[in-house]
């Protein structure tokens, strides 16, 4: 997997625009709404995510 964001702040950016627009991923993909309180297991997705979103 190559990383798309592989400095500190280049990371945290795509972790805050991944969250911003992980509604829609909830709806379409996962299909249910985003969790009100976040867990370990979203913040983990949130990560995920953030290593190669662009």
């Amino acid at each position: 997997m190559e990383l798309q964001n592989p400095s500190t702040s280049d990371f945290v950016d795509a972790s805050a625009r991944w969250t911003k627009s992980m509604v829609g991923f909830f709806k379409n993909v996962i299909g249910e709404p985003v969790p009100e309180v976040p867990d370990w297991a979203l913040i983990a997705a949130i990560f995920r995510a953030a290593v190669v979103y662009e």
